[in-house]
C-alpha cells in the first residue's frame, strides 16, 4: 500500500471523481516541493491538509493505549478538521502547474529550482487537482487535502 492525497470536501461536488486523480502523496509532502511552492510566492499544498480527528479511532486498536484519556488527548492535539477555500489552494496548485510545464517545455543547460519535479504525471495531477478544486469553488465547497491508503 501506498499513499494517496485525496481531496474532503464539506458538501458533495457535482461532477467531481476522485478517480480521475494520481494521488501523488509523498510529493505534495516534501521539503523540496514545499520550498519550491515557497519560492513561487504560495503556500506549500501541505497548508492545506487537515484530517478529521475522529479517524484516530479506527486507526488504532481498541488496546493500542492503555489510557482511553490518551487517545482523547491525542485528538485535541490533532485539532478539529478544517476546511479551506479552493481558491486559496488554487493559486498554489496553478503556480506550481504551470512553473513545471513551462520548465518541462524550456531546454535550459542550468537546471531550474524545482526540476526534479518536472514529470508529466504530476503535471496532470496538478491539473486534475486545480480542475477538481474549480468544481469545488463554483459550488461553494470547501476542501482539504488529506493521506489515504490506496
Amino acid at each position: 500500500m501506498c499513499s494517496v492525497i485525496d481531496l474532503v470536501f464539506d458538501l458533495d461536488v457535482t461532477g467531481y471523481d476522485p478517480s480521475d486523480r494520481y494521488g501523488l502523496a509523498e510529493v505534495f509532502f516534501e521539503k523540496d516541493f514545499e520550498d519550491l511552492a515557497r519560492w513561487l510566492g504560495v503556500a506549500p499544498l501541505s497548508a492545506f491538509y487537515s484530517d478529521d480527528p475522529d479517524v484516530l479511532d479506527s486507526d488504532f486498536e481498541e488496546d493500542f493505549f492503555d489510557d482511553p484519556a490518551e487517545l482523547q488527548r491525542l485528538k485535541e492535539q490533532m485539532g478539529p478538521e478544517t476546511f479551506f477555500k479552493p481558491a486559496d489552494a488554487l493559486k498554489s496548485v496553478k503556480a506550481l502547474r504551470d512553473y513545471l510545464m513551462n520548465s518541462a517545455n524550456e531546454q535550459e543547460k542550468s537546471p531550474r529550482p524545482g526540476a526534479a519535479y518536472v514529470d508529466d504525471a504530476l503535471i496532470d495531477e496538478l491539473t486534475e487537482v486545480e480542475n477538481s478544486l474549480m468544481l469545488a469553488e463554483s459550488q461553494g465547497v470547501k476542501f482539504y487535502f488529506v493521506l489515504a491508503e490506496d
